[in-house]
This record gives structure tokens, C-alpha cells and sequence, in this order.
């Protein structure tokens, strides 16, 4: 769900409408996303929930979140295009393809080439408390999916939402991660699909030369039954929406948009039925049932978007449907489940 809460009227009570801020006062994250906009997949993650935020709140600083993700996606690609491999595994140096699950490492500054293969990036495990660039939150089999190699833009795709899917279960409570943090993954070239490699890499990086210095691994198992639940439907919007398309908004990538709003209210019909199904303490009916109902309303939104015959009724109603899980009331739950209430952009808390 939206990590972006507003305090929400009693029962009963007529809703009262948060102040319109003026088009000078300049939205915090869409500053902060375009400070970060050279460095690789963080830009482009904060300029996204900036241009969110300032939908719902009416700030200004869609320019220059609209910066930082176009800048970003540039310097991202050029990353990713280096970074993007194939491998065999016949090295007996230390690469990305022999990196085992929770192993941090840093990157030498040499590359192995492997013929006809693509680059495999050498690199250096650490200790997660020592600064590193990266950390192996898990594994995907693509050959699980397809058969044959399905073309780097297909694979990109699917990765992302299996590496998300991979951090979520490493690191659940995602309010908890630094808004630097992101999902990466190293991935197999056509010619290295060829050569039977067919597994991606997963893992948590910041982008920067330099990275955390500590592990971004929680402990699963020292979640209440409570925690994990909300968690869990949490996550399933949070995997949702990492699909968002790179085209701005609708009238720009149409098809693209439709597909992702679908694909939305699906999610949001699966957070409602994990929230409804699940046996809450009493203090904390009121908000599940609210954010219960809130994600059946938003998936309604998110159908219309999917269904609509123009990109300027889709873009209207994403809109809507994110107004409406921007103000669900997250945080107050969290709070009475004892999990992290901060904003994720200052908090630096690692499990």
C-alpha cells in the first residue's frame, strides 16, 4: 500500500480537506529525487513517487521530478547496458555468477570476458557491515518461464517483478529501507541463454560507487503473525506498482498504461481479500476494514483506467485511484503493530 498517509475523520465525521499548498511550495521528494537523479535507478524510483505525491497533495515540483526520472533513465541505461551479462560457469575467478544469496560485494573494476557471452563483472565479496555496492537478496530461474530466450526487453520486465518479489521476502517491511535502495539484477545474454545460462541475479544496491554499511536483511521470523500479515498484503501492492510504466502517463504509452492498470486492480482486489482474511487484534479492526474497503474502491478506479477507450480518461482515473491509496490510513496501523511508521527516505534502519 501507499506509504504517503493522511490522518482520516472519525466515523461519522465529515471528511476535512487538507490545505492546498501553493504551486511555490516545492514538493520535499521531488527536490531530493533530482539531487539523486546521477545516481543509477534511484532517480528515476523517487522522481516516480515524488510525481505521486504531488498529484494528490497539488505541490509544485513536477518539473523537477520529471527531471530526475528523464536524466536518471539516461544515466540508468548506460549503467544497465554494461551491467546486463551473460555467463558461463567455467571461471575460476569470483563473478556475479558464483555470488551465493546474502553475500555483499563490491565490484574490482575489471571485467571477465567470457566469448561470445557477454562482460561478467568481477567482483570482491565483503562483510555487509564494511561499505558495499551490493547485496544478493536471492535468485530467479528465467527458464522457468520460457524456453526459449525471450528477448532482453521481455526478460527485463519479468526480472523486475521476480527481484522485487525477492527483496520483499528478504527484507519485508520495505518502510524500513532508505529511499536509496533498490531492486537490481545481473541477467543472462542471448548468448549466454544459448549457453545454458539461464539464472538472474538478485539484489538490493544504491547505485553509487559506494553503498550501505550494513546488511538490508530482516529477520522473517521475529515478525508477529499480525506483522506478517499486513506485510504480506502490503507487499502485493508494492510488487503491483513497481511495474509502472517508464512513459509518463497514458497518452504517452496507451497499451502500456492499460496492461499496468489491470494489473493494479488485480493487486488491489488481492490486498483486500489478504486483509479481509486474516484474524485482526480489536484495536486494529477499524484500519484494516478501512484499508480493506479503500483498496476495493481503488481497484474499481484502476478497472476504469484499464477499460477506458483514451489515454486522457486512463490518466484521469489512475489518478483517482491513487488519491484514494495515498490517503489509506498505513501509518496508524503500522503504529499499533509495532512496525516502522517513518518515512522511508530518512529512515536508515537495517534488520
Amino acid at each position: 500500500m501507499s506509504t504517503d498517509t493522511q490522518p482520516q475523520p472519525e466515523s461519522g465525521q465529515d471528511p476535512v480537506q487538507a490545505p492546498v499548498p501553493t504551486p511555490e511550495q516545492l514538493n520535499d521528494r521531488a527536490v531530493r529525487a533530482l539531487k539523486r537523479s546521477w545516481i543509477p535507478g534511484v532517480g528515476i524510483v523517487a522522481g516516480r513517487r515524488a510525481l505521486k505525491e504531488i498529484k494528490w497533495s497539488g505541490e509544485g515540483g513536477r518539473t523537477q521530478a520529471r527531471w530526475a526520472v528523464g536524466v536518471n533513465t539516461v544515466v540508468t541505461g548506460a549503467v544497465v547496458a554494461g551491467l546486463f551479462v551473460g555467463w558461463s560457469g567455467g571461471s575460476s575467478h569470483r563473478t556475479v555468477s558464483d555470488l551465493r544469496a546474502r553475500q555483499c560485494f563490491n565490484i574490482t573494476g575489471r571485467k571477465i570476458l567470457t566469448p561470445g557471452m557477454g562482460e561478467n563483472p568481477e567482483v570482491a565479496t565483503v562483510d555487509c557491515s564494511q561499505s558495499h555496492v551490493g547485496e544478493v537478496v536471492g535468485f530467479w530461474d528465467a527458464d522457468s518461464a520460457w524456453d526459449d530466450y525471450p528477448g532482453e526487453a521481455a526478460l527485463r520486465s519479468r526480472a523486475d517483478a521476480e527481484c522485487a518479489r525477492e527483496l520483499v521476502a528478504y527484507a519485508p517491511d520495505t518502510w524500513r529501507l532508505a529511499d536509496t535502495v533498490t531492486t537490481n539484477f545481473y541477467g543472462p545474454t542471448e548468448s549466454g541463454w544459448s549457453n545454458g545460462e539461464h539464472r538472474v541475479v538478485c539484489y538490493a544496491g544504491t547505485g553509487a560507487t559506494s553503498g550501505p554499511t550494513a546488511s538490508v536483511r530482516q529477520d522473517v521470523a521475529a515478525l508477529t503473525p499480525d506483522q506478517k500479515a499486513y506485510l504480506d498484503a502490503e507487499n502485493i501492492y508494492n510488487i503491483a506498482e513497481i511495474q509502472q510504466p517508464d512513459a509518463e502517463n497514458a497518452t504517452q504509452d496507451f497499451p502500456g498504461w492499460k496492461k499496468y492498470a489491470a494489473d493494479m486492480a488485480t493487486a488491489e482486489l488481492k490486498v483486500r481479500g489478504a486483509l479481509r482474511a486474516h484474524h485482526w487484534p480489536a484495536a486494529t479492526v477499524r484500519y484494516t476494514d478501512r484499508m480493506a474497503s479503500d483498496a476495493e474502491r481503488a481497484a474499481e478506479q484502476w478497472r476504469k483506467a484499464a477499460d477506458a477507450s483514451n489515454g486522457d480518461d486512463t490518466d484521469r482515473l489512475v489518478k483517482a485511484a491513487e488519491a484514494i491509496d495515498a490517503a489509506t490510513p498505513a501509518a496508524d496501523l503500522r503504529a499499533l503493530l509495532e512496525l516502522a511508521t517513518g518515512d522511508p527516505d530518512t529512515d536508515t534502519a537495517r534488520a
